[in-house]
């Protein structure tokens, strides 16, 4: 058996290091045991430093990510050299019960003591960027609605599950009345301070949040119903109808006399009508340009 004062003499030498390390970095035993944390993996776990020695570093993790250290533990069968690894992903729970991705490294120190290092790198920042490029490679720069990508992915997605439980699925097809004579009559920037409203009406008409609504190309929008049967849609459109004709013209410095009506096409899978999701699609399109056809500002069922 190694003398206590050796044993001493060794960890304090390594926690010496630990302390004056920039990265998160935690002291362990093999049990998992903490013996020292630098100020920045307190300031990371947020509180001091005191209040983690003695707890399991592993139970800071979010359950399950515990499992697989006790799992890993298991394997090592004593073995210490055999818990070491590099980098890897997984989620920790701080103090106050925020979750924070990180990437988290184990590294055995060879000595009279089995003494562990477990280091920290905070993901928070690289998570929350991928995350906003992602929500705007998914959004229509202009109105904040879904795009035509996000559109495509979520209809063919929404068409499988509604087909697989017997479902109704529904698409709303929606289009600008005498939008080129619009624009060319107020210009572009009221042309866009119009789709911008018109895009809330439609975000504010969506009746649940597995509903979508998404800027199809131009003046052209699309709203993705699954769970809702024609005459559902035919409501829904309704309510878009109303809300559009409410916009407040005199805000968006207009006169009185203009209008803003929308024409929209309905088509609804609940039978086998439709043998793809695009098939549904184009049949509220065509639907749409009988609603253009028949004098605009109406909404027309696909037969």
């Amino acid at each position: 058996m190694y003398p206590v004062q050796e044993n001493y003499c060794e960890f304090a030498a390594v926690a010496e290091v630990v302390q004056c390390l920039q990265q998160p970095m935690v002291l362990a035993d093999a049990s998992g045991k903490v013996l020292c944390v630098n100020p920045a993996a307190a300031a990371l776990l947020g509180d001091e430093a005191e209040t983690f020695v003695g707890e399991l570093w592993p139970s800071w993790l979010e359950s399950g990510y515990q499992g697989l250290y006790r799992e890993l533990q298991s394997a090592a069968d004593g073995q210490h050299h055999a818990l070491q690894h590099g980098a890897r992903e997984v989620q920790l729970r701080r103090v106050d019960g925020a979750l924070l991705w990180v990437k988290l490294s184990l590294s055995f120190v060879q000595g009279l003591l089995p003494l562990f290092l477990v280091g920290f790198e905070d993901l928070s920042s690289q998570k929350a960027e991928v995350q906003r490029l992602t929500a705007l490679a998914a959004t229509d720069y202009l109105t904040g609605l879904a795009n035509r990508r996000t559109l495509m992915e979520a209809l063919e997605k929404q068409w499988r599950q509604c087909l697989i439980r017997r479902h109704p699925i529904s698409v709303v097809i929606v289009d600008v009345d005498f939008f080129k004579q619009f624009n060319d009559l107020y210009g572009h920037l009221k042309g866009d301070d119009c789709l911008r409203r018109i895009a809330a009406a439609l975000a504010s008409a969506l009746p649940s949040p597995q509903c979508l609504a998404a800027r199809f190309g131009g003046e052209e929008f699309v709203l993705l119903l699954p769970g809702f049967n024609a005459a559902m849609a035919e409501l829904i459109a309704k309510q878009v109808s109303d809300a559009i004709s409410a916009i407040d013209i005199k805000s968006m410095g207009l006169p009185e006399g203009a209008l803003l009506t929308v024409s929209q096409g309905i088509a609804c899978e609940i039978s086998g009508q439709f043998r793809t999701a695009d098939a549904m699609l184009l049949g509220a399109d065509t639907a749409l340009y009988r609603a253009k056809r028949e004098g605009r500002n109406k909404i027309i069922l696909s037969d």
